[in-house]
């Protein structure tokens, strides 16, 4: 990998589709590429941009596809590509002086006259790699795969390159990449969005940075992935959030209620209920109190609910008793306490002498 530089073309133009489309880990590689003039290699490229190597090639594939940038082997035609063409459009194919242009005796003169050789410039060797890899048995089932779940006759040119780079780049199998796709359109459709080349692409890079680059593991990934979905959309159904995204703090709540506690539909229904009463609102935070009270006394379905509520019920019946009861007798008793023997006497007097002013 580090024989190759990579550089911009300067007399490329940039599609506006592609550009919408690049995520803001490529837009960073391609203004790095911007900031150097004579290229760099893909190491120097990740190292200074901060990208995984996995999502460094796929960028680096993605703009080489759509012609932004160049290939070329270190220390060969990196920046010498124009100044080679140009001297084999005014030189003969051989040098000159190792040829004797001596005319032999009782011979003609000889004339040296060569045949125009084809140039072979970058064009050509981005053609003869594209016909490479669409040659290639795998690739080609995998544009008829992914040209299916979009439900078209056949993928763009710009999205079979992207496909290929993808491809030859992540190391992945066509299964690999034709199941995940699989998955991704599926879960697009039910949530009313729409599945995209590019967004398949860096779901790759994703799941390979995370290590998950088996078929099993993906496998693995997808099962699990499938269970949080369809619990987190029941969640979201019990407590109305359809008008926004979930929050990062919203989602680790959900994953712990559906991966930790193992709550369902009426688990978490019964909670929403509970909360609603309590603060005549939706409350997420005040919901996860109360399942989280829930799971430490061993409530795991929905009788141990019932069960827990009414011993609460109990038990708060009885301390609302005992408090009664202990009010009812602070009454009956007199407060001897309050007694001021000071304020009393000074009473008694003043009734003396107003007996005396009457007699």
């Amino acid at each position: 990998m580090n024989k190759w530089v990579y550089k911009l073309d300067t007399g490329a133009t940039l599609d506006l589709e592609t550009w919408k489309e690049a995520s803001p880990d490529e837009i960073r590689i391609l203004s790095y590429l911007l900031c150097c003039p004579h290229g760099a290699k893909e190491a120097e490229i990740g190292k200074a941009c901060g990208t995984a190597k996995a999502r460094t090639k796929s960028a680096l594939a993605l703009w080489r596809e759509a012609g932004i940038i160049l290939r070329t082997e270190a220390g060969s035609a990196c920046g010498k590509a124009t100044e080679k063409a140009r001297r084999r459009d005014e030189e003969p194919a051989f040098p000159i002086e190792n040829i004797d242009t001596t005319a032999a005796p009782n011979e003609p003169e000889v004339t040296l006259e060569f045949p125009e050789r084809p140039r072979d410039d970058g064009d050509d060797l981005e053609a003869r790699e594209v016909a490479s890899i669409i040659r290639d048995h795998q690739l080609r089932e995998l544009y008829d795969d992914i040209s299916k779940l979009l439900k078209k006759p056949t993928l763009p040119d710009r999205e079979c390159k992207q496909l290929a780079g993808c491809y030859n780049d992540s190391g992945m199998s066509r299964e690999y990449i034709t199941t995940l796709a699989t998955y991704l359109c599926d879960k697009a459709e039910a949530s009313g969005k729409r599945f995209t080349v590019a967004s398949l692409i860096r779901k790759v890079i994703s799941l390979t940075d995370r290590g998950i680059d088996t078929l099993e593991a993906l496998e693995a990934f997808i099962e699990s992935d499938s269970r949080t979905s369809a619990a987190f959309y029941e969640y979201r159904r019990i407590i109305g959030i359809w008008s926004r995204n979930l929050t990062a703090r919203e989602m680790d709540t959900f994953a712990r209620w559906e991966n930790v506690f193992g709550y369902g539909e009426a688990i978490v229904t019964a909670a929403f209920d509970i909360t609603v009463a309590n603060t005549n609102k939706a409350s997420v935070a005040y919901m996860d109190k109360i399942l989280s009270a829930w799971y430490a006394a061993g409530v795991r379905t929905l009788a141990d609910v019932d069960a827990y509520l009414e011993k609460n019920r109990k038990e708060a019946a009885a301390k609302a008793g005992a408090a009664s009861n202990s009010r009812k007798k602070t009454a009956e008793t007199p407060a001897y306490s309050d007694f001021n023997a000071e304020e009393a006497m000074m009473r008694a007097l003043e009734r003396s002498y107003a007996d005396e002013d009457q007699g």
